[in-house]
This record gives C-alpha cells, structure tokens and sequence, in this order.
C-alpha cells in the first residue's frame, strides 16, 4: 500500500453575505487532505463514503501514473491508496461513482474502462463497456462483473447501492434491450448483482416517459423498491423514477426545464417516503435547484439558484441528510469567489425549508466542488473540490464544513 503524504491547512473561517430570502452561516472550512498526484491520484470527483468510525473512502481521476485509484482517509489526516488501478486486460480501470461498502467491510465500485466486451456506441477513444468490481479487505481486487453491451447494458457511471443483505444496484447510462435514444445503443438500465456475482437487468429504460439515461446512484426503501433519476425521457429534461420488486417501473415526475432540467444525481429517501435531489440546470433561476418529491407526486422546489446572490450555481452533486432531517449539499460554481463565475458552494436546506450558505469556497485553497457531499450524525459535512485555483495541475482536496 502506498501511504501518501498530507498536507494541513489553516482552519479559513468563511463568511457570506446573501440577500433577502436566504440565510447566512459561517462555519469553519478546513481542507482536510491534498491530492499529491502520481501514485496517489489526481482528484477525486466523485461522491464519498463516510464510515461510522469517521473514515472517508472515494476514488481518484486518472493520470499518467495510476489509471485512478480507490483511497480511504482516516479522521487523524492520513491518506491510504487502497488501490492504484494500472492496464491490466480485461481488468477494471478508471473508477466512477465512488465506492459502497458491505458488512464485512469489502468495497465496491464501477469503472469505465476495464472487462471483456466493446461497446463502441459509447466512446470510439475508449469503447469498453464498463465493468463492476470487488476490493476485499486483504486489497485484493476482483472484477466482480463485465457489461457486455446491447441488452445487458454498458456505461456504469452513477455509483452502487447496496442492501441489507449485499445486493448491489445500479444503473447503466447506455444500451439495454430497448432502442431508441440514438448512437445505435439503447437508452440505459437499472441492474441488479447479487452477493454471487449474479447480474440481472431488472429494467431497459425506452426513452419515453419513463426517461433515459440514468447517471445518478439509487435509493432503496424498506421494501426493495429502487428510486433514481434519468437526465433525459418524460417531457425531455428527465424524470425521477420508482422501480418496483415486480420490476414495474413508474416514473414519478417528469421535469419540464422551469421546475428543473436533467437530474443528474442520486436522491435521498427520508423515513416518511418523501425523496430530495437537485437538477443542475433549469428552475426559475435558470441555474438548477434542490426539490423534494412526496409520495403523490407533488414537487416541492426548496431552493432555485440564481447567483444573483453569491448563492451558487450548478448544484449537480448529490445531497446528504443529517439525523435531524437537515439536507446539505454543494453547487459546482457561483458564490463571489474567483475571478470568472465563481469558485462554488456548500450549502445547508432546514427541515423547515431555510437555506444557508455554509462555505464559499474563494480559489485560494480549493474550488468547484462537483462530487456532492456527506455528512455525519451531527452535521459535520465532508467533500472533495479542486485545490487552489492557481494549480496548473488541478490536484483535489478533500475538505470538511466543520458543524
């Protein structure tokens, strides 16, 4: 295992001013970890995990060394690069959409590259189909699954959800058994692989009104019924969808760009059924917004970002809930930071509705945080942004909103 140097920065006490309707609420900023590059990755881009011992695990951008890497970062600072993903044929490579964990504490992730079939509707540069794989807790590294394209599906990019009893779930954002989105390939699937290595497709979305291509991790309820969102289908900006244990599969809103545009992300589930996400674009301020769906179908929109302002734009990372129902999330862009459009936010929605700003991020030490975030049991709030905005090389941080 390589064992990466850290880097601590100055706790940086941010401060916001925003306009009526909007709340300020300095907290504490503190990059927590500096992506070195090399062995160790570029950045991580991609949501997090947060353990219940406080450990962070996620993945890393490819670079000239390493293709990405899977690392784990514990609470007293020190980075760990679980895995550096190299060419090997036939193997997983270039990882997306960060990492699950099962009870026994294996790891699971998706890549783009990697396994044994083509799919060249996806990329003609890079056709691999996309694979699935396994980080055991000795480090040794399985690919677990291989998309083969066509009706089994290719183009993992949304993450895995994994259940109580180590079913892992997820979508493909290409191919499936039904046609019509273009390219030659299909428009997405919801699959399904079980603790042995089974892969079942338990949906082939067709591109109508139950949407297409999903890019977004998926939320289980009680029951086994998967929740999720396509970036196209419904009215053409994307839907959020319900898959059931039987496989009927319900689209429970459809967006039509003034109420949100082409949900990219996962949702959140709370206990009384009620789902919250963001779409990075559309909504009355034209630069995304954060919603809650209720079980009737009945959109609540909890904020519209404008950058009118500093509030942010570009919300399209996914959300975190805490234990007291407080949803937290981050914005790509915006704020009044940085000399262009902004270096990007954190930002905190009440139970009640109230939206604060949490962090600014101002370029200096990082910027454009595009991963989402996590957040713990007293609503510290964790993320990964880019580091300072002078870096030619664009290395990545890791960063905590301290409660």
């Amino acid at each position: 295992m390589h064992f990466a140097s850290v880097r601590f920065f100055a706790v940086l006490l941010v401060s916001t001013s925003l306009a009526a309707g909007t709340a300020a609420d300095a907290r504490a900023f503190q990059s927590l970890y500096q992506f070195q590059g090399g062995a160790d990755g570029d950045a991580s881009v991609d949501r997090l995990l947060l353990d219940n011992s406080g450990n962070l695990y996620g993945v890393t951008t490819p670079n000239d060394d390493v293709l990405g890497t899977v690392f784990k970062l514990a609470p007293d600072g020190t980075e760990t690069v679980l895995h550096a993903f190299q060419y090997v044929s036939l193997q997983a490579s270039v990882p997306t959409g960060g990492v699950v964990m099962d009870a026994q504490g294996n790891l699971y992730g998706e890549a783009k590259n990697g396994g044994a079939y083509l799919c060249p509707e996806i990329s003609n540069a890079n056709p691999d189909c996309g694979s699935v794989y396994k980080l055991a807790t000795d480090g040794t590294m399985t690919t677990i699954v291989s998309f083969q394209g066509g009706a089994d599906g290719g183009g993992p990019l949304g993450g895995l959800s994994i259940d109580s009893t180590g079913n892992l779930y997820g979508t493909t954002k290409y191919d499936g058994a039904s046609g019509g989105c273009g390219g030659g390939g299909g428009c997405g699937t919801v699959f399904k692989i079980a603790p042995d290595g089974t892969k079942t497709v338990l949906y082939s979305f067709t591109g109508h009104s139950d949407g297409a291509k999903s890019t977004g991790g998926l939320a289980i309820d009680g029951q086994g019924n998967l929740y999720g969102t396509t970036t196209l289908g419904g009215l053409g900006q994307g839907t959020v969808f319900k898959l059931a244990t039987d496989g009927t599969e319900t689209a429970l809103y459809a967006f039509s760009g003034s109420d949100g545009s082409q949900p990219a992300n996962g949702l959140v589930l709370d206990a009384s059924g009620n789902l919250y996400g963001t779409t990075p674009t559309g909504g009355s301020g034209g630069y995304g917004e954060a919603y809650k769906l209720a079980p009737d179908g009945t959109l609540t929109v909890l904020y519209a970002f404008s950058n009118a302002s500093g509030d942010g734009v570009y919300p399209n990372g996914g959300m975190a809930m805490d234990k007291k129902g407080n949803l937290y999330g981050s914005t790509a862009a915006g704020g009044k930071g940085c000399k262009s459009f902004g270096c990007g936010t954190v930002f905190q929605i009440a139970r009640n509705g109230t939206y604060k700003q949490i962090a600014q991020l101002k370029g200096g030490t990082a910027h454009n945080p595009v991963g989402g975030v996590v957040a713990d049991s007293a609503g510290n709030v964790y993320g990964s942004a880019f580091g300072s905005s002078k870096d030619p090389n664009q290395l990545g941080i890791l960063f905590a909103v301290q409660k």
